[in-house]
């Protein structure tokens, strides 16, 4: 299958009572955009946003169920490449999130692949995870079936109950709940000038072997075309002079501490920048004394 549009995809789905089954040709195609995770996560999307619109007496519920199943298409683009696409078509909301990114490139995807332009399908996928200022039917149910999606791991019944009882008011439940999550992970010092408890601790010795486990692949990742210019601008051309030989590296320290770029929590208690002078020694009110990271 080349080429996938609305027609072809509504062919290859079946609705019989409540279930929905999906030829084997159409998870096929999609598993070339994403894996079977995404896939089994997008499925499930799809048949939850189906049981919201029949049990709302929705119309159309099968375009519910094409939005989930779609939603995700572009969520296994690399970070580079989804970052070059952004810069490329959509200049204007670049400097959103980068986990929001697939929203966007997901448009992109159903244009340009799958010969799709229904505005409704295209706004709710292009708005599933951060959500939009005026929301439509699609939107709003596509938006919070993906938040709950029962493989997420959570007890999100109650929520998915909501949403099947009115979908309006199981909206702005979601909404009300991400929202207390979002919150949740980052708590609020106990006291004022104290720095916040941290979200996780982990020491090295926990952390190495997970990473032993884990797959890196450098050109996934957003930085790799620093490395890449750093490698032919500088290591090759060391190695090439015999400035460094790559069959005896090491690496060593003496213990010289380097002053690197950092941020002290700290603002003005003069009014010397109001007058033109921006470097100025008057004393500096430090509401984190001893946090520098940057």
């Amino acid at each position: 299958m080349d080429k996938l549009n609305e027609k072809i995809l509504f062919e290859h789905i079946k609705f019989s009572k409540n279930q929905v089954e999906v030829a084997e040709e159409l998870f096929n195609f999609l598993l070339t955009y994403i894996n079977k995770k995404r896939l089994l996560h997008s499925i499930s999307v799809a048949e939850l946003s189906y049981r919201v619109a029949i049990a709302n007496n929705l119309p159309n519920p099968k375009k519910y169920y094409e939005i989930g199943l779609l939603h995700d298409i572009a969520k296994d683009i690399s970070n580079e490449k989804s970052y070059n696409l952004m810069d490329k078509y959509y200049k204007n909301d670049i400097d959103m999130p980068d986990f929001s990114y697939h929203q966007f490139l997901g448009e992109l995807i159903l244009m340009r692949d799958f010969g799709i332009f229904d505005k409704e399908i295209l706004d709710a996928v292009k708005y599933h995870c951060s959500g939009n200022k005026e929301m439509d039917t699609y939107q709003k149910i596509v938006y919070a079936c993906d938040k709950i999606d029962p493989r997420r791991g959570y007890d999100s019944q109650f929520m998915i109950n909501a949403m099947l009882d009115d979908y309006e008011k199981g909206f702005i439940l979601v909404l009300n709940e991400n929202m207390k999550f979002l919150k949740s992970k980052v708590k609020k010092p106990k006291n004022k000038g104290t720095k916040a408890d941290s979200v996780e601790k982990v020491t090295v010795a926990e952390l190495l072997p997970e990473l032993e486990k884990t797959e890196f692949h450098l050109d996934e990742q957003p930085y790799a075309s620093l490395f890449k210019i750093y490698k032919k601008e500088f290591l090759d051309i060391s190695v090439d002079k015999g400035l460094i030989h790559k069959n005896a590296l090491a690496l060593a320290g003496d213990g010289t501490p380097v002053v690197t770029s950092h941020r002290e929590r700290k603002h003005r208690v003069c009014k010397c920048k109001e007058n033109g002078i921006t470097d100025c020694k008057c004393d500096r009110y430090f509401s984190q004394p001893d946090c520098d990271i940057g």
